[in-house]
C-alpha cells in the first residue's frame, strides 16, 4: 500500500510540474528559453550548464583517472566564466578534481550507504526506527539525483542535513544492536557474571 500511495503522489507531483512548466509562463522561460540548447535531441534551457559541463568535460579529458586536485573545477569555471564559480554538476566536479578512483570511491560509499539504510528499513523493529531509516535512504536518493545538474555537496545547507540524518540511522541500528548484546559484569570475587537481555 504505501509504494502505491507513493507512485499515486508521484503521478500527481509530475502531472502538476508538467501542467505548471506549460502554462506558467515564467517557470516556462526559466526552463525552456534562456540559452536553448540542443540536448538528447530536444532544445532545451540549460541556464548555462551545458557551457559549464563543456568546460569541465575538456578539463577531465586531459586527467581522467587521477583529477587535477580539490577545487580545481571550481578555480576553472571561474577563469571561464568569472560570475559563476561551480560547474552545476557535482559528478562532473569530482570525475575533475579526484579522477575516476576518487568519484568511484564516492560513489561506492553512497550506494553501500544506501544499501544499508535498506537493510535497516527492513529490520527495524519500531515505526520510529523505520521512518529514520527511510528518511536516510531518501535522503541519499534526493543528493544523488540533484548532484546531476547542482552543486549539493558542497552545499553545506544540503550536506549537513543530509550528514545528521544518515548519521542518526547508523546510530539508532547501533543502539539498538547494542542493547541486544549480552553484558559481562564481575562479582566481588571475580567471578564473571552473563546478563542477557530479556
Amino acid at each position: 500500500r504505501e509504494l502505491i500511495r507513493v507512485v499515486a503522489l508521484a503521478g500527481v507531483m509530475s502531472y502538476a510540474a508538467v501542467w505548471l512548466i506549460t502554462e506558467f509562463q515564467p517557470l516556462r522561460n526559466r526552463f525552456m528559453e534562456n540559452d536553448n540548447e540542443a540536448v538528447g535531441g530536444f532544445v532545451i534551457g540549460t541556464t548555462g550548464r551545458s557551457k559549464m559541463w563543456e568546460i569541465t568535460w575538456s578539463s577531465i579529458k586531459e586527467s581522467p583517472w587521477l583529477g587535477h586536485g580539490v577545487g580545481d573545477a571550481q578555480q576553472l569555471i571561474t577563469d571561464h566564466i568569472p560570475l559563476l564559480t561551480h560547474p552545476h554538476n557535482d559528478y562532473l566536479r569530482l570525475w575533475n578534481d579526484v579522477g575516476v578512483i576518487g568519484m568511484g570511491l564516492w560513489v561506492s560509499a553512497v550506494l553501500l550507504l544506501m544499501r544499508g539504510a535498506v537493510r535497516r528499513w527492513r529490520t527495524a523493529a519500531t515505526a520510529a526506527d523505520r521512518a529514520i531509516h527511510q528518511a536516510a535512504l531518501l535522503c541519499l536518493i534526493g543528493l544523488s539525483l540533484n548532484a546531476f545538474t547542482s552543486n549539493s555537496l558542497v552545499y553545506i545547507f544540503v550536506a549537513v542535513p543530509v550528514a545528521v540524518i544518515v548519521g542518526t540511522s547508523l546510530g539508532r541500528a547501533y543502539a539498538s544492536n547494542a542493547s541486544e548484546r549480552p553484558t559481562v559484569q564481575r562479582n566481588p570475587i571475580g567471578q564473571a557474571l552473563v546478563k542477557v537481555p530479556s
